[in-house]
């Protein structure tokens, strides 16, 4: 199971602040030597670089891994990973830090999810170094029933508009 966050904030305390959303994993039953994912959020949200000027901090399930990660366009993230031997444990993968909206209202959701994506340069992935039947089996599970979008949610109760009615 792949799972980011999902998260409720006040909105009075939370606007123009940073919130850390984390995407981890658990119960993964074979080796995984190679990750590609396409990271889609809400546009109105928007990605703080970290200290290393990078979309998405790499986290402590992936310190023996070569990775990357950039920003495709506003509202899409790619990250990559790979090793020749080096299995994932249940941990925090990364992690991503959004700006929420200084206009965020109680009630509003802003989504944060992953979706395949085969981009003509390489197909989205979560497989082993053998790419074998097992490792093939793990990668079509997690692609459609293993991974758990996630949001942040401001608390309270969305404003309703009322409209005035005809006399």
């Amino acid at each position: 199971m792949l799972f980011f966050d999902k998260i409720g904030l006040e909105p009075e305390n939370a606007r123009g602040n940073v919130q850390r959303i984390y995407f981890s994993i658990t119960g993964a039953t074979e080796p995984v030597s190679h990750i590609k994912f396409h990271i889609f959020y809400d546009t109105r949200l928007t990605v703080k670089e970290n200290s290393n000027g990078d979309v998405i901090t790499t986290g402590k399930g992936l310190k023996e891994f070569t990775t990357g990660s950039s920003m495709i366009e506003e509202g899409q993230l790619v990250f990559y990973v790979y090793s020749k031997d080096t299995m994932l444990n249940a941990s925090c993968l990364f992690t991503i830090d959004f700006i929420i909206p200084e206009n965020a209202e109680p009630g509003e959701v802003y989504p944060i999810g992953i979706a395949y994506v085969d981009d003509d340069i390489a197909y989205d992935t979560f497989i082993n170094s053998e790419n074998d039947d097992a490792g093939k089996l793990q990668m079509t599970y997690v692609f459609t029933k293993g991974i758990y979008n996630g949001y942040i949610k401001m608390l309270g109760e969305k404003k309703l508009l009322l409209q005035p009615r005809p006399l």
